[in-house]
């Protein structure tokens, strides 16, 4: 799959989390993300085919949240092809990649 660079981006930065079965992990990172001083532009969760319920913790965590998300699926096993997928939905300038199992503390 070829990822090419868009003309233009938008202001902010976007968050990718690729995941497989981290339904104990998603609510504290998503939470961690959402209480930073200054909130990502949008979140693109990954799911990489789990077997859990980690999508529906996904969404639940979001449904009250004001920053706009998208959680995608890819079927090919690997953190490198969720990965993959996920850079094709990116429309900020910056972007972060992080671990499901990751938190961040505020105003970091």
């Amino acid at each position: 799959m070829e990822i090419k660079a868009k003309e233009s981006y938008l202001p902010g930065f976007t968050v990718l989390i690729p995941f497989y079965n981290e339904r104990d992990f998603l609510p504290r990172l998503i939470e961690s993300l959402l209480r930073q001083t200054k909130a990502p532009a949008k979140l693109i969760l990954i799911d990489n085919d789990s077997t859990d319920d980690s999508v529906e913790v996904a969404k639940k965590t979001l449904e009250n949240s004001t920053v706009p998300y998208e959680i995608l699926h890819e079927l090919r096993k690997g953190k490198a092809n969720a990965l993959e997928q996920g850079c094709t939905h990116i429309e900020t300038e910056f972007t972060l990649c992080t671990d499901a199992d990751t938190w961040f503390p505020p105003h970091s």
